[in-house]
């Protein structure tokens, strides 16, 4: 029989990792942001704590510390699994294998950053703060394009895999526009 793993996150509770036989491994602490890794061996949980935790799936432990500095509103792992987003005043990027910080954006958004994702060819991150989205090179931190013109804040961002069509939305609306991410 095979075990089904659920993954609870309570805003400014918990996380807990709760297999079908009901053992569970917890870690207290605001869980903001949730990710798995494309092959869904590990799961990066950003907290109000300024940490970013990779956990084992399969072991129920955490295995990685990253300090972000600040509140973590969103985490992402580009499509290799071998580097991991974090956001929050700031959009951070980690090798999850040595665990060192590879890159660094400060001020990408004027009020902090509430969500991140990488593009499907791992190149590109786009991000969403307050009024704006804005796509970046990820391997030198340049920013390649803004949209402006949104009253409210970006809460979730997502990239087509053609890297064409983005999807975002703002508290009572979701958008979809069609553009061009690559120059």
């Amino acid at each position: 029989m095979k075990k089904i793993i659920v993954f609870l996150v309570l805003l400014f509770a918990q996380l807990m990792v709760v297999p079908a036989n009901a053992q569970k491994t917890v870690y207290r602490g605001a869980v903001l942001a949730v990710s798995f890794s494309p092959d869904g061996k590990n799961l990066a949980a950003g907290y109000a704590t300024d940490e970013v935790k990779l956990w084992d799936v399969k072991k129920r432990n955490a295995i990685m510390t990253f300090k972000h500095g600040d509140w973590v509103y969103s985490v992402s792992f580009s499509p290799d699994g071998k580097t991991l987003a974090s956001a929050g005043k700031e959009i951070k990027l980690w090798n999850i294998t040595t665990g060192t910080g590879i890159l660094k954006i400060a001020d990408a958004h004027k009020l902090g950053v509430k969500s991140i994702v990488f593009s499907s060819d791992g190149e590109l991150i786009a991000s969403g703060g307050y009024g704006d989205i804005k796509i970046w090179n990820v391997t030198t931190g340049q920013l390649i394009r803004t949209f402006k013109g949104f009253r409210s804040w970006v809460y979730s961002v997502a990239l087509s895999p053609d890297n064409k069509l983005s999807l975002f939305n703002m508290l009572t609306y979701c958008y979809i526009w069609t553009f061009r991410v690559s120059f």
